[in-house]
């Protein structure tokens, strides 16, 4: 598990996805409240057949996914690996629900495509 310095944000991995939790709504704070019907829908990344296919992916076993601070030092990509294959989503894309818009890069081949 990882999440944001704020931690308004939690990430939670699984074999073949990863979890995106609001820990937030409105002022209401899901760490000392029980959000219950006011919680938010998780957002569930994944890999996609078609990449599974294309970059011969016969089993996703993630690692644990973390977010990755860019320079400024606010959180803006999750990052998590599943076998030779390196992937990152930008956090504003999932929070707007691109679940499939993500990179892939191949630690072998040093092959980098972003999927729209």
């Amino acid at each position: 598990m990882d999440t944001t310095k704020d931690g308004k944000w939690l990430l939670a991995t699984t074999k073949t996805y990863i979890v995106l939790l609001p820990t937030f709504s409105g002022a209401k704070n899901g760490y000392t409240h029980g959000l219950g019907k006011e919680k938010a829908i998780p957002k569930k990344l994944r890999l996609s057949i078609d990449d599974c296919r294309k970059y011969g992916v016969k089993e996703v076993r993630f690692t644990p996914a973390k977010f990755n601070d860019s320079q400024d030092g606010k959180e803006k990509f999750i990052v998590t690996s599943t076998g030779d294959l390196i992937l990152t989503w930008r956090l504003i894309d999932v929070i707007r629900g691109n679940l499939l818009k993500y990179e892939v890069n191949s630690v072998i081949s040093s092959q980098k495509i972003l999927r729209m």
